[in-house]
């Protein structure tokens, strides 16, 4: 019996379904090697969301960030936002037939459709990163349900 899809891996997949986002670079965490992020990674984490209460129907609130590394240099600043847009503009990418969007888990998993994707804030800087990453953040709110 295949397993449940959980939120995290809903997000992860969505995203790195997207157009332009780096294969391999949607996670739960930043890998060790910043090498492998100088072109880019996103994060995610669930902030909050609520179930559908009578329709099998999740509606999580993922905070992503997107990072850009850049040992020995100045933030990338905007190779970050770059990334970021890329998620903001797929959020409005309707014109696409494959609305709702199955998305690719893990085989031991039942399949999940992504039903819509809207960013609930406005992508934002954060400095003062130690190791001098560039990061943007934005909460971003799924809706979807097993197949």
């Amino acid at each position: 019996m295949p397993f449940l899809p959980n939120n995290e891996l809903v997000a992860v997949a969505w995203l790195q379904a997207l157009d332009g986002i780096p294969a391999g670079k949607v996670a739960t965490s930043l890998p060790k090697d910043v090498a492998t992020f100088a072109d880019g990674f996103l994060t995610v984490s669930i902030v909050g969301g609520s179930p559908q209460v009578y329709v099998p129907m999740r509606r999580p609130v993922v905070q992503v960030d997107t990072w850009v590394s850049s040992p020995g240099s100045s933030p990338r600043w905007g190779r970050a936002n770059d990334l970021a847009e890329l998620v903001r503009v797929a959020t409005y990418d309707y014109a696409d037939e494959a609305r709702p969007m199955r998305v690719e888990l893990p085989a031991q998993y039942d399949a999940a459709r992504v039903h819509s994707a809207f960013l609930l804030t406005e992508p934002r800087r954060v400095e003062g990163d130690p190791a001098r990453h560039a990061r943007y953040t934005f909460d971003l709110q799924l809706h979807w349900s097993t197949v």
